[in-house]
């Protein structure tokens, strides 16, 4: 049985994508357009540069969102990529 967080559309943002390494989420934005529009800004060089972005549609209490995420990444890098990246997105920390 789903646990009620998966049912509401909420997923820890540092999920396994393999081994040893993980996916973090950077933020949730209002559409694709804003998700794309932030992946443009944070993600120019530093400590993103290299990575591809993915943008995952969901429906949270009846909002659709864009959830902006990255990964994979080494699993014990996702604090520091957090905090390098200056994500602010609390998916990110706790995920991390």
């Amino acid at each position: 049985m789903r646990q009620a967080s998966e049912r509401a559309g909420l997923r820890p943002a540092l999920a396994a994508a393999a081994s040893g390494s993980a996916v973090i989420q950077l933020g949730a934005f209002s559409s694709e357009a804003a998700a794309r529009a932030a992946w443009a800004e944070i993600g120019k060089g530093g400590a993103l540069s290299g990575l591809s972005p993915r943008f995952e549609a969901v429906e949270v209490n009846g909002k659709r969102l864009t959830r902006l995420k990255v990964g994979p990444i080494p699993a014990d890098a996702a604090a520091g990529l957090c905090r390098a990246a200056r994500v602010s997105d609390p998916w990110c920390r706790r995920g991390a």
